[in-house]
């Protein structure tokens, strides 16, 4: 109480003397050119000592705005929205001890728009950074409503600069409304026009980084694994060279999926090791479950059971998950029940409760060797060769001799759909053709 009246009376005789907006501008100019030398770091593999360090300040940079935007100040409002977005729109564990991310996120869109509503008069330059959280903010909050426009103004901004670091996020986003209405050609489209704005731009190999990442997530949607392999081996390429590690995590991702979705064990483990690397890096524990699961799902190929069941139970504790580690975990322990008596499931699921993400790396690590000294599937068992129930049915009804277009018919799904899962069967058994197929099921006791 003595220190906060001494505070305010300090506080009353500055603003008696006129000192005081001249001494909070001072401090506003030191925040702005802290956080903005701050901005290029947040790219490399320093980010996380720079996201620290201002951080620190967000305290005084939320004084700051406060001061800017009462004061009418559009262009200091503006710089410092600008400049720390990127920390309202992190997901970062430090972020979330006080509030939920959601929480933080709909803070900054606040201060943004705040920022935002003084434009009038403010150079361009000062506005873009400002526009870009808007949006990064207002898509990751799921208001879809405002995308499109907000996605077309950034672009228009970005041309009219002549900042390609501008319009290649412009493309992004425009791509990701595209992939909101389930149009998978345009957003391919825009992903390439951010490929080439991103290569003019300052941090070239950063941007195509995430370019790469996209593509590879968005042909694993399509069900193209051969194309998302190539793409991820890009992403993975300009990661290394930038030295980003949020944006190599999702590199190394996209291609371990790609990988596995292909049957490529023991290449799909060793890039979910890489990830699992990474995401230690990042200061965090496994914030997501996909490289958990692909080596869960090697782990059965391998026939290593117990481990299998441990990542199953892991997984469960991890926080963040999305459709396909919710489908791959029920596929997974469809198998698991279908090889392993109920009382050992009950008891290797208590130990995995229990692991720590170096436990995790130490289990990757055992199935990739198990995978390099037998790399074929279990010639004994169907379910070790890691097929899904969906393609169990499938195999069965190619066994029968149906068409493509009838097993679609049978399962209610499109005859395109089936095609991949042959494709995709036929992949993790390593066969090359339908008839090796149906030979290769018969041999392993698969009947119509």
């Amino acid at each position: 109480d003595l220190l906060r009246a001494a505070l305010q009376r300090h506080e009353s005789e500055l603003a008696a003397s006129g000192e005081d907006d001249a001494i909070r501008m001072i401090h506003a100019d030191w925040l702005i050119d802290f956080a903005e030398m701050a901005i290029p770091f947040y790219d490399g593999p320093r980010m996380y000592e720079f996201y620290s360090a201002v951080l620190d300040e967000m305290d005084n940079i939320r004084s700051a705005m406060r001061w800017s935007v009462g004061r009418q100040d559009g262009i200091r409002a503006n710089r410092l929205a600008g400049a720390v977005w990127r920390l309202w729109h992190s997901g970062e564990a430090s972020w979330l001890t006080t509030a939920t991310w959601n929480d933080r996120m709909e803070e900054g869109l606040v201060w943004i728009e705040r920022a935002l509503a003084l434009r009038e008069g403010v150079p361009t330059r000062y506005l873009l950074e400002s526009w870009l959280g808007e949006f990064q903010l207002s898509a990751n909050l799921g208001r879809v409503a405002f995308l499109v426009p907000m996605a077309e103004h950034l672009l228009q901004r970005g041309l009219e600069a002549n900042d390609s670091l501008i319009e290649h996020f412009a493309h992004i986003a425009l791509s990701d409304v595209a992939l909101l209405r389930d149009d998978r050609d345009e957003a391919r489209a825009q992903l390439y026009l951010a490929a080439e704005a991103g290569s003019r731009s300052r941090d070239p190999e950063n941007q195509l980084c995430w370019v790469y990442s996209g593509l590879a997530f968005l042909e694993l949607g399509s069900g193209n694994p051969q194309e998302a392999e190539a793409h991820g081996r890009m992403a993975l390429d300009y990661g290394l060279r930038c030295g980003n590690p949020h944006n190599l995590v999702f590199a190394i991702a996209f291609f371990s999926l790609a990988l596995q979705q292909q049957g490529k064990w023991l290449e799909a483990v060793q890039a979910a090791i890489e990830h699992l690397r990474c995401l230690a890096m990042m200061r965090d524990v496994v914030r997501t479950k996909a490289p958990v699961m692909v080596v869960a799902e090697a782990a059965l190929v391998a026939n290593l059971r117990s481990d299998a069941v441990h990542l199953l139970a892991y997984a469960e504790t991890v926080p963040r998950y999305d459709a396909y580690d919710v489908a791959a975990a029920v596929e997974a322990m469809a198998r698991v029940r279908a090889t392993l008596p109920e009382a050992d499931i009950v008891r290797e699921w208590e130990v995995g409760t229990r692991m720590t993400p170096d436990d995790v790396r130490q289990i990757a690590e055992r199935v990739a060797a198990a995978l390099e000294r037998n790399p074929e599937p279990a010639a004994s068992d169907v379910a070790g060769a890691g097929l899904s129930p969906r393609e169990h049915e499938v195999l069965r009804l190619v066994v029968a001799g149906k068409t493509n277009r009838a097993i679609g018919e049978e399962l209610f799904i499109s005859e395109r759909t089936v095609e991949r899962h042959v494709f995709h069967i036929m992949a993790k058994l390593h066969l090359d053709s339908r008839t090796g197929l149906v030979a290769w099921a018969v041999r392993h006791g698969v009947e119509p």
